[in-house]
């Protein structure tokens, strides 16, 4: 983390592994082994495009780019080289998330607004996804590097943000991988999935198991009636909103 972190107009870069906690707890040693790996292949990339590395968080690492056109290139050299390496039956996938913001840097560091839009933004991702902000998008939609392509995700409600944020995907021409959708229907999957590795290895305090599975399906339809309440009730704000400076 040597050196000046860019200031003006930065694209933060913030990268997690997905599935780490499990693999932890299954794979104490080898995952030690795998995270020293894993991080200089990641701080290669990040200082190959001129990146500035200003924070390390458990399994992920924060950088900043003075252009945007240097953190995409930066997060598909990331991917590429989790993916090429050889880390034996089960294989590191990060989330990647890019935002561009003004930056303020103080004292500690930088300002923790367009941050925690970053994180937020790469909490959505799916392991092996790059996504990126609307406003990331802007800034490379003519200048991609060649064989690299942005897939439309449309807007979403991220956690803890008041307003959608426009959510776009990079990645390489004639790639067909496929993920499921970010957003809210995201969490619900992770909730399933918690659930049937429970009614796998068994509920706490030998519960029966299909106690589990309801409380699984009932948490989804929680999480999804949430978001549509979320929807309706500010396009209905918006709605009266407009009647009321109509009257006027």
């Amino acid at each position: 983390m040597a050196g000046h972190p860019p200031s003006g107009t930065v694209t933060f870069l913030l990268t997690d592994l997905e599935g780490s906690t499990r693999m932890w707890e299954q794979f104490p040693d080898a995952m030690r082994a795998a995270m020293v790996r894993h991080d200089a292949l990641l701080e290669k990339a990040i200082v190959a495009h001129r990146g500035h590395v200003f924070a390390r968080m458990g399994d992920g690492m924060a950088a900043a780019f003075t252009t945007a056109g240097d953190a995409v290139s930066s997060a598909i050299a990331i991917k590429q080289a989790l993916a090429e390496e050889n880390w034996g039956a089960t294989p590191l996938k990060a989330r990647i998330g890019l935002h561009t913001a003004e930056a303020v840097i103080d004292g500690n560091g930088y300002a923790s607004l367009p941050i925690n839009r970053c994180a937020r933004l790469m909490a959505a991702a799916h392991g092996g996804q790059v996504i990126v902000s609307g406003t990331t998008e802007a800034l490379v939609h003519y200048q991609l590097p060649d064989g690299l392509r942005l897939i439309d995700l449309g807007e979403h409600r991220l956690r803890d943000l008041g307003n959608p944020m426009h959510v776009f995907q990079i990645t390489s021409q004639g790639d067909d991988e496929h993920f499921p959708r970010c957003g809210p229907w995201k969490l619900c999957v992770r909730t399933c999935r918690s659930r049937l590795d429970l009614l796998q290895t068994g509920p706490p305090g030998g519960r029966r198991a299909g106690c589990w599975q309801w409380s699984g399906w009932c948490c989804c339809w929680v999480q999804w009636a949430r978001w549509a309440f979320g929807n309706w009730a500010a396009a209905r704000n918006a709605a009266m909103a407009a009647r009321r400076q109509r009257r006027r």
